[in-house]
């Protein structure tokens, strides 16, 4: 369901909250319909406006600061079109340990914030920064040292890790890490 152009914006709000769900997940809706329902009552409708790769930054931007739902703010940390500085913000407060997770996975975190997040002391926030394609070669370098072996996996398999972190972390103790950079190495055809 989407409304019909030239249709009344307070006409979305006469639909049930399920009829409102296609309409805010819907990458073809109109900014001004997704700013409108990033204020619906019914945290799924809101969860899926901050799932939606087409909404606003202005939006986005409100959902992670005033939106008391959880649920919210992980979907905003998820959306790879969450600006810069929303991520930043959200970090900054202290957000809860998934949603830290998914700022750490978000490919437009910035530099700075991974660092801070490749520091926590929960091991999982320090694999989704891992996993991340912008994080820095010496971020990586440094993580691919982390006592965690799921981090050293999560390392390994990056693309982005230096073939140099790939040898040492052929030379582990753990068979699983190995496995990852031999797999990373073959599939960037690099030669062992």
């Amino acid at each position: 369901m989407t409304l019909a152009e030239g249709e009344d914006l307070n006409d979305l709000f006469k639909f049930s909250r399920d009829e409102r769900l296609p309409v805010a997940e819907n990458s073809a809706t109109s900014p001004d319909v997704l700013l409108r329902l990033a204020r619906a009552n019914y945290w799924l409708v809101r969860c899926r406006v901050a799932s939606n790769p087409s909404t606003p930054a202005r939006a986005l931007r409100f959902l992670a600061k005033e939106d008391g739902d959880w649920r919210v703010r992980l979907a905003v940390a998820k959306n790879s079109a969450t600006p810069a500085e929303v991520l930043q913000m959200m970090t900054e407060r202290s957000e809860r340990r998934d949603v830290l997770c998914e700022i750490g996975a978000n490919p437009h975190t910035p530099a700075d914030v991974l660092m801070y997040l490749a520091g926590d002391e929960y091991w999982p926030i320090r694999k989704w920064v891992a996993t991340n394609p912008s994080t820095s070669s010496a971020l990586l370098i440094a993580l691919g040292k982390d006592r965690t072996p799921a981090v050293r996996v999560a390392v390994a398999g990056n693309r982005s890790t230096p073939r140099a972190a790939l040898d040492k972390l052929l030379k582990s103790r753990v068979e699983e890490v190995q496995n990852a950079a031999r797999e990373n190495i073959a599939s960037r055809r690099l030669r062992f």
